[in-house]
């Protein structure tokens, strides 16, 4: 048999062994194909567009970023699965060894089939990516909300960039493993089996110090969201966040499980049914694999929280936080009411919505301002714009608004700022008091001016509710002073499920936007008029006259679903990439549970062997090999979940606002996840057992 042949015969006849390896490693590749694809796709340098800068920003590196920490992970990854697999394989390299093959040789041979598995991963990961290349285009063109689609090109670079960064990962995964492989470990490796090891030993102090550890994290990250004043220490506490979580996780699955496995032996449980068995088992486990634990626990806190968070980022229940509270909210010029134009709109935008076959809700909402009010202290003068308490209740049945009682000394404003929000909430109704002086018909009196911990956002900046009486009083000292013109006014036009609609949306933007463009132009060519003459050109109508004319005629339309689909957009590259790195994530931890679990099956299979020479039957075998694989699968897992669980308690802490939907996102991932790993922990469980009864009935 040549050199070539034994390898090849290796590769193809260790599939077991080899499988989850080569699958991750094939689905590494796809992956990181699919980031080059779109970050060489000559559309989409143009066509991503974000809300912020800042978004811009993130969404312009974030394809290069992601592919570099997934080079990273797959090195950590397959370096660390690699080392356990030739850890696996010690029986066949000792045996080579007593067959005359040199250590160089060994090496070489180990090299060799490594790099060729690189070879054949890459070649099927880029196969792969290519055969789908235009589903994921199409999908992520939805995903980005790009209109003009992305057209399918031909991605050599992305091939070749793909092909090429994973040669060299495997060449370097080979080379570093290969460094520390030492002659006499592998002639030792035939009888490390037979050798007996004492029970494994348990440091009170390092397992009650691990709940301490992850305590400190959990309080850092609620600091962190806590703080409305922007402490120059905030980093410290991420980072604070990130280490102890890290340390603490290990020390748990290091120490603390160990104690907690002990301390069931001192129970009564321990003497009942097959327990003795796994818990003494488990025992051993949990030593030889608190690092695998370790790993999986933070990399799927990381794929949940970067899932999660991309996942609210891209919500309705987010988009709601962040537009008006009203699907539509036209302004302008209906502070002059009923002028052709503004009938025109208004029965164009009631026309459209009457094709989704809801009830509209259509409501003009008039405001005013108070007179100038005077605080105590030094926060100084302010005049708040107010509606009735008889408007709000109107408001706060469509928008399910909370009831209010109010009282004729009172002004109550909505908090609007999703940062003021958190703080508001946080502070009792004494904290959120602030008393004015107002001055009216010669008459001073206090007002409590109090801010409401929820939000009614009509574009209105600190807009208030007051009392009908006070209302009468406002408006009728505003007339005195300003005439016509006391009043403000804002039309609100909203259906319940305004996401589900985004053609009708796109048909009322589209041409209400025309409309705006075409008003303001009008506007400008008044200016300009208004600067070639000076003179009255009609006894009735000056130009100044002319310009107020077409001022009136001057409106803005904010749409709910457009600001929505805006930050969809804008994070959408982000949300991409986080589903991906977390999918990529999951199928590494996945991955490392089924290489480690048919990594010990020779082990396992001497244990059940001497279990059923001992008299165990077949049922209580499966029995406890039940119990340790649901021990071995999930607790890093639930781990997993309450870090999780701590992120997107803050996360809800830092929105402020009813973020309801957010729990709503975490309980859907958490199903999802928790599906697909019972079919894999049941797919497993079958394999095993069936390899295992082989090797127990021998």
């Amino acid at each position: 048999m040549t050199f070539k042949n034994l390898i090849i015969r290796n590769l193809t006849r260790n599939t077991r062994s080899y499988g989850a390896y080569f699958f991750s490693s094939v689905f590494s590749v796809f992956v990181f194909f699919i980031f080059s694809l779109l970050f060489f796709h000559p559309q989409l340098s143009t066509n991503i567009r974000a809300s912020s800068d800042q978004i811009s920003f993130l969404a312009g590196i974030g394809l290069p970023v992601s592919q570099v920490v997934i080079v990273v992970l797959s090195f950590i990854f397959l370096w660390y699965t690699f080392s356990v697999f030739l850890h696996s394989r010690k029986r066949d390299f000792s045996i080579y060894l007593t067959l005359g093959m040199s250590i160089k040789d060994l090496r070489k041979l180990i090299f060799f089939e490594n790099l060729a598995l690189g070879a054949v991963a890459s070649t099927i990961g880029i196969f792969l990516g290519v055969l789908f290349s235009k589903v994921i285009l199409l999908i992520s063109q939805n995903l980005l909300g790009l209109k003009s689609g992305l057209n399918f090109y031909w991605p050599w670079k992305a091939m070749i960039l793909s092909f090429g960064i994973f040669i060299i990962l495997f060449f370097l995964i080979s080379v570093f493993s290969l460094f520390h492989l030492q002659t006499e470990e592998l002639s030792s490796m035939a009888k490390e089996d037979d050798k007996g090891q004492p029970e494994p030993k348990s440091n009170g102090f390092l397992g009650l110090l691990s709940f301490l550890f992850i305590g400190i994290g959990y309080l850092s990250v609620w600091l962190f969201a806590t703080d409305t004043q922007g402490s120059s220490y905030l980093i410290f506490l991420l980072l604070s966040c990130v280490i102890c979580t890290i340390i603490g996780t290990f020390l748990f699955f290091r120490q603390g499980s160990i104690l907690i496995l002990k301390l069931l032996k001192k129970s009564p449980l321990f003497y009942r049914g097959t327990n003795m068995l796994t818990i003494s088992e488990l025992i051993f486990r949990m030593k030889d694999n608190a690092m695998m634990y370790s790993l999986i626990a933070i990399v799927s806190s990381v794929a949940f929280v970067g899932i999660g968070v991309t996942a609210v980022l891209g919500s309705s229940g987010f988009g709601n936080t962040q537009g008006t509270t009203a699907a539509y909210v036209y302004s302008g010029s209906i502070d002059t009411p009923n002028t052709e134009t503004q009938k025109e709109n208004f029965s164009f935008i009631r026309e459209e919505l009457k094709k989704t076959g809801e009830p509209i809700f259509e409501e003009t909402v008039s405001y005013l301002y108070s007179p100038l009010l005077k605080a105590d202290g030094n926060f100084g003068e302010n005049s708040f714009p107010v509606i009735s308490f008889s408007t709000y209740k109107k408001l706060a049945k469509e928008f399910d608004l909370p009831k209010l009682s109010i009282k004729d000394n009172q002004l109550f404003m909505f908090t609007n700022s999703n940062s003021d929000l958190t703080e508001v909430k946080k502070q009792s109704l004494a904290q959120r008091t602030i008393i004015y002086s107002m001055n009216m018909s010669n008459k001073k009196s206090n007002l409590e001016v109090v801010r409401l911990p929820f939000s009614l956002n009509l574009n209105i900046l600190q807009l208030s509710v007051v009392s009908d009486t006070l209302y009468d009083q406002f408006n009728k000292l505003n007339k005195e002073q300003d005439g016509e013109y006391a009043v403000n006014h804002v039309q609100l036009f909203h259906i319940k499920n305004w996401m589900d609609y985004p053609e009708i949306d796109r048909e009322i933007m589209t041409e209400m936007t025309k409309r705006e463009e075409k008003a303001f132009s009008n506007i400008e060519d008044s200016y300009t008029d208004e600067e070639k003459t000076q003179e009255t050109t009609d006894e009735n109508q000056s130009p100044a006259n002319a310009l107020d004319a077409e001022r009136q005629e001057y409106f803005n339309l904010d749409s709910l679903y457009s600001t929505w689909q805006a930050a969809r957009q804008a994070n959408g590259l982000i949300l991409m990439i986080g589903v991906l790195l977390g999918s990529v994530f999951f199928s590494f931890s996945a991955s490392i549970l089924y290489f480690r679990l048919f990594g010990d099956l020779d082990r396992d299979g001497r244990y059940h062997r001497s279990l059923n020479i001992l008299g165990v039957s077949e049922k209580d075998r499966h029995r406890i090999v039940r119990k340790e694989m649901l021990l071995m699968y999930f607790p890093p897992v639930l781990i997993a979940i309450a870090h999780f669980g701590m992120a997107f308690l803050a996360l809800t802490t830092m929105i402020g606002r009813d973020a309801g939907f957010i729990w709503d996102i975490y309980l859907k991932i958490i199903v999802v996840y928790f599906v697909f790993l019972f079919i894999f922990y049941l797919v497993s469980k079958f394999r095993y057992l069936k390899h295992l009864d082989k090797l127990a009935e021998k």
